[in-house]
């Protein structure tokens, strides 16, 4: 288990399936491999700790599960 702030996390559940998750994506390190979460990494480090966003990915998700 690790401590993620919760912009980070949700971008984690945006980009990969829990399938993926349990069977591949099971370490930061294996996360950081993913080029989206590199970018990602890279942008979020420029933002303030108090920054609270929600992904692209994660908003059509939502709007889809609610058609």
């Amino acid at each position: 288990m690790v401590m993620l702030h919760n912009t980070c996390h949700r971008k984690i559940h945006s980009v990969f399936s829990e399938r993926e998750l349990f069977n591949y994506y099971h370490t930061i390190d294996r996360i950081m491999e993913n080029e989206d979460m590199q970018k990602f990494a890279k942008w979020v480090t420029k933002q303030p700790l108090e920054f609270v966003g929600i992904s692209k990915d994660t908003k059509n998700r939502k709007k889809n599960r609610r058609k």
